[in-house]
This record gives structure tokens, sequence and C-alpha cells, in this order.
């Protein structure tokens, strides 16, 4: 701690900020380690978590919050909203703490705005889902298709990326095919990508695996958490669970992903502990 300090004195920045380039050296160390599983890391997926995970710390301390999530070691954080100051004071938090911001879940009723927060981000992602739409069925879902390649476009215009974030509703029939894909089939896939979340994939009762495979280079960014079991709490830290997580890895590097955001959803212990718990794994793992 008194070096820590001694340092921050020298350079004029804060102890918090020397602890997150301290985490960030450690990670970058890893890509050319050999992890515990004996798999030698070519490239870095980013980790990031989404803030939803800790939306009442976040409503008490929105900057506390955020340093707190650097502290930790994450590498960048897919916000909600951007605190009570706006996007300007937050990217002067995210500067000083040296943190990314990924993604934004967005209000497409509000893209220009949307758009312009993101500029002054250096947000690349956007995500959202289709609720409505989806459960219209058939029809519902063409007509989301319209409405995504419209506001894709529209974002990859001002190089963004928008991804649906999918929950299992999604999994409908639409005459023998499930509905994510239909909607996927027919959305451009230059203006629509795909934020899967592995969880709700699973629970819709596929192969999270397999299922980033059936999408390489249009998976940029994939929601990460576990499965418990207990329906009372269905969700559990990554690594926790009953998920082959070094599968989803596995298939989300072959496809292209660029980050893994832990969304979790609920949990039984504070969210800093869980999402805590969820990085130190992803660091056992290489990432």
């Amino acid at each position: 701690m008194l070096r820590i300090r001694a340092i921050s004195s020298v350079l004029g920045v804060t102890d918090c900020r020397i602890r997150c380039i301290l985490n960030r050296i450690l990670d970058l160390t890893i890509l050319y380690i050999t992890n515990d599983k004996g798999r030698e890391r070519v490239g870095k997926i980013g980790k990031a978590v989404q803030m939803y995970t800790v939306r009442d710390e976040a409503a008490i301390d929105f900057a506390g919050t955020v340093r707190k999530i650097a502290q930790l070691g994450y590498d960048g954080i897919e916000f909600c909203g951007y605190g009570p100051g706006g996007a300007e004071e937050l990217k002067k938090l995210l500067a000083e703490l040296g943190i990314k911001a990924v993604s934004n879940h967005i209000n497409m009723a509000n893209i220009d705005q949307e758009i312009a927060d993101a500029k002054t981000l250096g947000i690349t992602y956007f995500a959202t889902g289709s609720w409505n739409e989806f459960h219209a069925g058939r029809t519902g879902i063409e007509k989301a298709v319209e409405i995504w390649n419209e506001a894709g476009k529209k974002c990859a215009e001002q190089g963004i990326k928008l991804c649906y974030h999918n929950h299992d509703w999604e999994f409908i029939d639409v005459d023998g095919e499930k509905g994510l894909d239909f909607f996927y089939r027919l959305t451009d896939p230059k203006y629509v990508f795909a934020e899967l979340d592995v969880f709700w994939v699973h629970r819709a009762g596929n192969d999270p695996a397999a299922y980033v495979s059936k999408y390489p280079g249009r998976v940029p960014v994939l929601h990460v958490k576990d499965a418990s079991g207990d329906e009372k709490q269905p969700f559990a830290e990554v690594g926790h669970g009953s998920l082959d997580m070094p599968a989803v890895f596995k298939a989300a590097e072959a496809a292209g992903t660029q980050w893994f955001i832990v969304e979790q959803d609920r949990t039984s212990r504070t969210p800093f502990e869980s999402i805590e718990m969820s990085v130190n794994y992803m660091k056992s793992q290489g990432y």
C-alpha cells in the first residue's frame, strides 16, 4: 500500500489508477503464458460487466461502483445508462480509471441521442431486444427485422454494431425454425449482430457453445453467466455452475468474440462478491 501511494505521489495520479494499471499489466502478461488448462493464449478477449448486475449499488453511488469494478480487474463496462453526470462526466471517470465503455443497452426510440452519447464515450456496441415483436410470432419478428435493419444501418454508419440481446422467449417455433434463428437469417449481417446470453440459450434447451459456433463473425459481445440448477436461484457465477464454460470460451474465440460481459441478474451473494468470483474465474482461464 505504501509503495502504491509513493508511486501515486510521484506520478500525480490516484491510488485507484495505479491499481488499475498494475491489474492491466498483469492481465497482458497472460497473453503469452499457458494457463492451468495447458492452453496458450494467442489473443485477448476483454472482460466486462453489465451495470445491471450492480444496479442497486450504482443507484446509491454510481462513480464509486464504477471504481470498484475497475479495482476488481475488469477491462470494460456495459452500461444501461450513464449515471447522474451523463456521458461527459462518465468519460472523465473512465479515463481516470483506465477502463473502457464497451457497450450500452439502449432505447431504440432515442437512437440519435444514443449514438451521440456513444461517440462521446467511444462505445462501439449497442444492445437491446424486441420482447413485444417476438411475442407476436412470425409477423411480429418480420416487423422487428425491418426495424433492426434500419437502426443497424444507422449505427454502422457511425462505427457502432447493433446487437440483439436474447432471453429464452426468442426460441419460439416459427414454421419449424427457432424464432431467434429466423430473426438472424432475415436481418442483414452487416447491420445486425448478436449479443448472445449463454444462460438463456441454455435455459431454452440449447448447447451454448454450439449456438455461439452457429454465428461466426456475428457475436462480437457475449453475455456470460452460469446455471445453478436451482429454480429458486437459477443463476450462478461464471465457472461456478453446470455450464461448460471452457467450451463456451473456445467457441467464442473461434467465432471472433471481442468481449465477455458478465451479467448476473440475481445472486445469493452481494453483487460485488459475485462479479469478483466471475472475473477471477475468467482470469484463471487466461482472460
